[in-house]
C-alpha cells in the first residue's frame, strides 16, 4: 500500500509534512489534523479516500489553526445552551431557567465562553461583551453593570451568580448576593486579577501577584483571610462545592472552606508535595503529583477515598471528577475509576474499550472517554450521559468532547455536533440548519 507525503501550507507560509498512505480517509486526515481547518477539503465527504477526492503525493493542502471554544454547551438544572461553530447560540429546555433566549439572540454572535449558574447562563463574545440571560434572581439579568461589563476575558458561575474578569484586571459580579453575587466586602483587592474559580456559593479569585481573594458564603471558601499568609505564589485554584484548593509555585496545596466538601486536608498533607494538577468532585479533592501518583482527601461518598485502586495510580497524567466519583488518565491510555458506582465511579463493564484513551469528559455522574480511534466510551448514571446508545450510530469519527452539567458534545470530523443526555422515548435528531446536530431532551 502506497504512502504519501502531504505538505499542509498555513497562511503564513509555513508548510507542515505529513505522511499518510493513499487509503487515508478524509475523515482520518482530519482526525490526525484535529487543530488545523483543511480549507480545501471542507466540503468533501468524510468516508472518501485521500485519491478519491483528487489529493496526490507531494500535494499542498492550505490549512489554518481551528478556534475551539472553551465550552461548546452548558447546562443550568433543566435547560441547555449550546454554541455553534459560527459562535451563535442554541438553547432549549424550561424557559424560566435559561432555555428560551430569543430576547437576546441578536446579541449572541461570535461566543468564546459559555457559563451556567443553577438557573441562567452567561456567554462571552470575541468582543469582550457578555449577554445574560435566564432567572434574574440566577443572574439572568445583568442590566444593572453591563456598562462595567467591557472587555471581559473570563466568566464564572456559582450556583446562582456569575462574576467576569475584565481585561484591567478588575471583577465584576452580579446575581444572588449570598451566593457571591455582591463582591463589594473585596472590591478594593480586586487587581490584576488573572482569574475566577466558583464553588457552589463562593468565588476566589487568583491575582498575578500569586495572591487570593474570595467572597461570598463563608460557609463555602466565601473568606480566606485567615490563611491569608499560607496563600503566596499561588499558581491556581479547583473547587469542589463548598471548598477550595490552591497549588503554589512550590507545589504545595492550601485548603479552606467547609471541612466537609474538602477543607481539610491535614491528613494527607505530607504527601502533597510537587503537585500538578487537582480536580475535585462534589466535596472531596485528588490531586496528581509530578512522580504520576494520585492523592485523595475528603469524604468516602464522594470519593475522597482511593485506597482501593492505589495500586493502579500510577503514571497518571489526568483526573477529572463527577459529583462523586474521579477518572484517572494514565499514560498508557488506560483508565482507572473510583468513587460511587451510580456516578461513574465503577468503569468494569466498559474496561475492555477503554484503551489508547486520549480525553475524559465528565457530567455530574457520568464520564465519556475519547479513544485514539475517534470512538466514544461512557459509564456512569444514564440520565447524566452515563447512556451513549441510542446516539451511539450518529457518533462517527469524534475530535473533541465536551460537558454540561447533565450533558456531553461530541465534535465529529465532519464537523457536526451530537449531544445525549436524559433518556427518553421521544428523542429525536435535530438539525439547525447550521451544521449542528443536537438531541431534543425529555426533561422531566
Amino acid at each position: 500500500m502506497a504512502s504519501m507525503l502531504l505538505h499542509l501550507e498555513f497562511l503564513s507560509g509555513r508548510i507542515l509534512e505529513i505522511q499518510v498512505m493513499s487509503s487515508c480517509t478524509v475523515n482520518d486526515l482530519r482526525f490526525r489534523c484535529q487543530d488545523l481547518d483543511l480549507i480545501s477539503l471542507s466540503q468533501q465527504p468524510g468516508h472518501l479516500t485521500l485519491e478519491e477526492v483528487g489529493i496526490k503525493d507531494h500535494d499542498r493542502l492550505p490549512v489554518a489553526r481551528r478556534r475551539m471554544p472553551e465550552a461548546i454547551i452548558a447546562s443550568t438544572l433543566d435547560s441547555f445552551a449550546l454554541v455553534r461553530a459560527d459562535g451563535s447560540v442554541v438553547t432549549w429546555g424550561c424557559p424560566e431557567h435559561g432555555g428560551r433566549s430569543w430576547h437576546v439572540q441578536d446579541q449572541l454572535f461570535d461566543v468564546v465562553q459559555l457559563v451556567a449558574s443553577d438557573s441562567a447562563f452567561a456567554a462571552l463574545r470575541a468582543d469582550g461583551q457578555v449577554v445574560a440571560w435566564g432567572n434574574h434572581g440566577y443572574g439572568g439579568d445583568s442590566r444593572h453593570v453591563q456598562q462595567q461589563l467591557v472587555d471581559v476575558t473570563q466568566l464564572a458561575a456559582t450556583q446562582g451568580a456569575f462574576a467576569a474578569v475584565l481585561a484591567n484586571g478588575r471583577v465584576v459580579t452580579w446575581g444572588n448576593a449570598s451566593r457571591g453575587g455582591n463582591s463589594k466586602r473585596v472590591q478594593s483587592h480586586l487587581l490584576g486579577v488573572q482569574s475566577v474559580t466558583a464553588s457552589k456559593k463562593a468565588f476566589a479569585a487568583l491575582r498575578a501577584d500569586g495572591h487570593v481573594v474570595s467572597w461570598g458564603r463563608e460557609t463555602y471558601g466565601g473568606d480566606c483571610r485567615q490563611i491569608q499568609e499560607q496563600l503566596q505564589d499561588v499558581q491556581s485554584i479547583v473547587a469542589t462545592e463548598g471548598a477550595f484548593a490552591a497549588i503554589t509555585s512550590e507545589g504545595r496545596v492550601v485548603t479552606w472552606g467547609d471541612v466537609t466538601r474538602g477543607a481539610d486536608s491535614r491528613a494527607v498533607q505530607t504527601q502533597l508535595v510537587h503537585v500538578k494538577s487537582i480536580a475535585a468532585s462534589r466535596a472531596a479533592f485528588a490531586a496528581v503529583l509530578a512522580n504520576g501518583k494520585v492523592v485523595t482527601w475528603g469524604p468516602s461518598h464522594s470519593a475522597g477515598d482511593s485506597s482501593n485502586v492505589q495500586d493502579r495510580l500510577v503514571d497518571v497524567k489526568h483526573v477529572i471528577g463527577s459529583l462523586a466519583a474521579f477518572a484517572a488518565l494514565k499514560a498508557d491510555g488506560t483508565v482507572a475509576t473510583w468513587g460511587d458506582p451510580a456516578y461513574g465511579g465503577a468503569s468494569q463493564h466498559v474496561q475492555s474499550e477503554l484503551v489508547d484513551v486520549q480525553s475524559v469528559a465528565a457530567s455530574d455522574g457520568a464520564f465519556a472517554a475519547l479513544t485514539s480511534g475517534g470512538r466514544v466510551v461512557t459509564w456512569g448514571h444514564p440520565l447524566r450521559g452515563g447512556d451513549s446508545s441510542l446516539v451511539q450510530g450518529e457518533l462517527g469519527y469524534v475530535l473533541h468532547l465536551f460537558a454540561s452539567k447533565v450533558a456531553f458534545a461530541a465534535y465529529r470530523a465532519d464537523r457536526e455536533i451530537v449531544t445525549w443526555t436524559r433518556e427518553g422515548h421521544n428523542r429525536q435528531i435535530l438539525t439547525d440548519g447550521r451544521g449542528v446536530t443536537y438531541l431534543s431532551p425529555v426533561l422531566r
